[in-house]
């Protein structure tokens, strides 16, 4: 019995360490498959009342793209994709210059948010091509802030811990550079807002982020 477990325990070994190759392979093999896309962008965003108006936003990430269909000859090619981005929602109450002096008259919350989208690549020749995408996304916020002004009112911002919306993204690219559109709209809110001395809170929800963007891709397919 010793015996033949022995013999079991080293044909298991033995099929394991000839797999290994072959999954390590395989999934290089995969990854070799992905364009990947790293991109900068600056625009604006606004949430709901008191701070619907625009405060200026940053946005960054990395993309990762696998095209899964060719039509018409190859111009015509559809992708899913998947990523990280680095992204600031926000807005403030007033653009009056006396206003902007006051504490918590804007707020900028941070948020990791990981889109899945379907896009489609137009293929004009081997410089030049126009894409899309969109689809939804989850967002990870992980802090909000008030602005500092001369006073202090009581004011309290405290950011909620997810949100979930949809976007998309247009542009074009040449060879490896491109330039883009982006847009994100989030559905749940992103934030309580408060007043100790008034004793009132409202929750915060995020009227979408828009953006130019730069990028530059790897592994072109």
């Amino acid at each position: 019995m010793k015996k033949l477990s022995l013999m079991v325990l080293c044909a298991l070994l033995s099929v394991a360490a000839f797999s290994q190759p072959s999954l390590s392979q395989n999934a290089k093999s995969f990854f070799q498959q992905l364009e990947y896309t790293i991109s900068i962008g600056y625009g604006t965003t606004s949430s709901s009342e008191p701070f619907d108006k625009a405060i200026f936003n940053l946005n960054a990430g990395i993309d990762a793209k696998k095209v899964f269909k060719s039509l018409a000859d190859d111009k015509v090619r559809l992708y899913g994709m998947s990523g990280l981005h680095f992204s600031q929602h926000g807005g403030k109450k007033s653009n009056d210059f006396m206003d902007m002096t006051q504490s918590g008259n804007s707020f900028r919350q941070t948020q990791f948010n990981i889109p899945i989208h379907v896009g489609v690549k137009y293929i004009i020749n081997e410089k030049f091509h126009l894409f899309a995408d969109f689809g939804p996304y989850i967002g990870l916020n992980t802090s909000c802030s008030l602005s500092d002004g001369y006073n202090d009112k009581g004011y309290k911002l405290e950011s909620k811990p997810l949100d979930i919306g949809i976007g998309g993204n247009f542009g074009v690219c040449f060879k490896k550079f491109g330039l883009g559109i982006g847009i994100d709209k989030g559905f749940l809110d992103i934030a309580e807002y408060s007043n100790e001395d008034r004793g009132h809170s409202e929750s915060i929800k995020s009227n979408g982020v828009f953006y130019f963007k730069l990028q530059w891709t790897f592994n072109k397919q």
